[in-house]
């Protein structure tokens, strides 16, 4: 039996399954279910209309490369509110691939963002107990993510959160090992 692709966040039941990733990574997990969701967090991203369109997945792309870079904040707002959309538009089997140039800062952050949107609409009321299981689902997928800090801080004032995604998310770096 061949384990789970180490960035594949583990299918919970009742849930829809999150992974976060590369195109590189994404071509060397084997054996996994292909997603039915591709999100590209970049730009004009063909590569990833492609991939989705090969593997009969629904391609969603949510530009959140470009508003981190843009100096107006509404252009970010305007993205969370997407990914937010997004996650409302999920069902408990689809089974979506969040897809950046590494699978580390804009893709994990919005991985973030969607699974903590689709536990307050469909599961319960936000609280540290969900938002701790999403930063832990995420750093089990990928130990090597590190959410973009200004998106989940945005994302935190949205949701009303009074600075817990910020929290969990700068209790994560202080976590990781240095190199």
């Amino acid at each position: 039996m061949t384990p789970p692709h180490p960035q594949t966040i583990k299918i919970i039941p009742d849930r829809p399954a999150l992974q976060v990733t590369s195109l590189f990574d994404f071509c060397d997990a084997a054996g996994s279910l292909p997603p039915t969701v591709i999100v590209s967090v970049l730009p004009n991203d063909d590569d990833a209309a492609l991939l989705a369109d090969s593997l009969g997945a629904r391609h969603a792309p949510i530009d959140i490369h470009q508003s981190l870079q843009s100096p107006d904040i509404s252009a970010l707002k305007v993205s969370i509110l997407s990914l937010i959309a997004f996650s409302q538009s999920l069902s408990r089997k689809d089974r979506v691939l969040f897809y950046g140039n590494t699978g580390h800062s804009n893709s994990s952050g919005a991985l973030l963002v969607v699974d903590i949107a689709w536990s307050r609409y469909n599961v319960r009321p936000l609280d540290e107990d969900a938002i701790s299981s999403a930063v832990t689902r995420l750093k089990q997928a990928n130990p090597n993510a590190l959410p973009s800090l200004l998106l989940l801080s945005l994302a935190d004032r949205m949701f009303g959160l009074n600075g817990k995604l910020v929290s969990a998310r700068m209790s994560w770096r202080s976590s990781q090992p240095s190199h």
